[in-house]
């Protein structure tokens, strides 16, 4: 909330404990995605050793490899990428 307030992002978001899904591991992260209608998942690029594909079927999924500059702020980075 702090960062989206401080870069003035208003949108909405739903914390993942306010969903009445189940599951766990692959399937709770799949079971979220089709709780809020979404059809995309993003994962950390570990995300290839851990997740089971199985539970994703209509979801496409994407390995995302962050490139930071400064591993000790995240709103650094952040606000770094608007300037």
């Amino acid at each position: 909330k702090y960062c989206m307030n401080k870069m003035n992002i208003n949108i909405p978001y739903i914390k993942a404990s306010e969903l009445n899904v189940s599951g766990t591991k692959s399937e709770l992260l799949a079971n979220i995605v089709r709780a809020v209608d979404g059809d995309y998942y993003i994962s950390g690029p570990s995300g290839k050793d851990y997740l089971d594909l199985n539970y994703f079927k209509g979801i496409e999924v994407e390995y995302f490899t962050p490139k930071v500059d400064n591993y000790y702020s995240t709103l650094y980075n952040m606000v770094k990428g608007l300037i």
